[in-house]
């Protein structure tokens, strides 16, 4: 009897470690956009994984934000692989343009944008029409889609890239004078509608419930607070790298927003200007792709070659990897800097620094 007490006693004990090795063992793991952070189930040895891939649900797949041809909702061509799908028309005045979806928590959100006309315009809405969106086939170069002459001297370009897309007016020469009627602050403006859905539309500091707005800020899209896209503040860049910030002004009706995006004439207009200029409102996403910041504390850091770090608001990132870090090839980013046995990250506004036992970013 007392034999038989002490086997059980034996067997109780062995199955009593392994249950409480298996607890303490078991890994769970939080997929991100473009990185992983895992710890067993007390939040200890913890780690995080930046990849060059995205998360699309289920797996962390490659980036290929080439273009392929399709025959898909009324659309000639999307991108491959990304974690968007951005759709393009074979012709530039075939309405409903491009359009740019992402999938966030099982829902799908897209926007539309078509552009419209170019024209002049003061601040007190006198207006000098010069051109509605002509017809213009699509050139296709990888992740490029350009649509030459869809005003007059001006071509309609856009660049996909990881989490972003590029649309850019191309201003090849400065347009015909503006009439004397106009008088002062006149601006040369690109108009166009964007469909947003469902989505609340924010901006200066607020959910914008009127009727317009003006704003040279981000816009954003949002679902219940959330930013889904964002439209960053518009900026205009000469043949030479000068730039000026630029306005946008909106006019909300129903789902849909008409908007013009609006450059100084006097800036122009001036002799050193050079051409062409680039009127840049880009599009971005903001849904998953929640950014690193601060000083984030790991035992175990693996960068993958390629990998961007992203920086939330706090504009700097700090990583300390206390046990170990592999870092293979190039990391890209503004400001990153990465080293094995110290300090990483220096210059910049916006810095990434990873360390073992002590990496710093800076920017702070």
């Amino acid at each position: 009897m007392k034999k038989l007490l002490l086997i059980s006693l034996i067997l109780f004990g062995i199955f009593t470690s392994l249950f409480v090795y298996a607890e303490v063992t078991t890994i769970t793991c939080e997929n991100h956009l473009n990185y992983r952070e895992c710890s067993n189930g007390f939040g200890e040895n913890k780690s995080l994984e930046i990849f060059d891939k995205f998360f699309n649900g289920t797996d962390y797949l490659q980036y290929n934000t080439n273009f392929m041809s399709i025959n898909e909702k009324g659309y000639n061509y999307k991108t491959i692989s990304a974690p968007y799908t951005f759709y393009a028309k074979s012709n530039s005045n075939f309405g409903d343009g491009v359009k740019y979806c992402v999938t966030d928590k099982g829902q799908e959100y897209c926007l539309t944008y078509q552009a419209q006309d170019m024209g002049y315009r003061n601040k007190v809405g006198g207006q000098d029409y010069l051109s509605s969106i002509q017809n213009a086939n699509a050139v296709l170069n990888l992740n490029h889609i350009t649509y030459e002459g869809v005003f007059t001297n001006v071509d309609l370009e856009y660049k996909t890239d990881k989490n972003l897309i590029k649309e850019n007016f191309i201003l090849n020469s400065l347009p015909r004078v503006p009439q004397s009627y106009l008088g002062e602050n006149i601006t040369l403006d690109f108009g166009g509608y964007l469909k947003f859905g469902n989505l609340d539309v924010y901006a200066n500091g607020q959910i914008q419930t009127g009727n317009s707005f003006v704003t040279d800020d981000e816009i954003h899209f949002q679902n219940k607070g959330e930013s889904i896209f964002y439209l960053p503040k518009p900026v205009a860049i000469d043949g030479a790298g000068n730039s000026v910030d630029l306005e946008y002004e909106v006019k909300i009706q129903g789902q849909q927003i008409w908007f013009y995006t609006r450059t100084p004439y006097n800036w122009l207009s001036d002799p050193s200007r050079v051409f062409p200029v680039e009127i840049d409102p880009s599009l971005e996403i903001t849904s998953g792709t929640t950014n690193l910041g601060g000083n984030l504390t790991y035992d175990h850091v693996i960068v993958h070659s390629g990998a961007t770090l992203g920086i939330n608001a706090t504009g700097y990132l700090n990583i300390t990897a206390t046990d170990y870090i592999y870092v293979y090839g190039t990391v890209s980013g503004d400001g990153v800097g990465t080293s094995t046995t110290g300090n990483g990250g220096t210059g910049g506004n916006s810095q990434v620094g990873i360390g073992h036992g002590s990496g710093e970013g800076g920017g702070k």
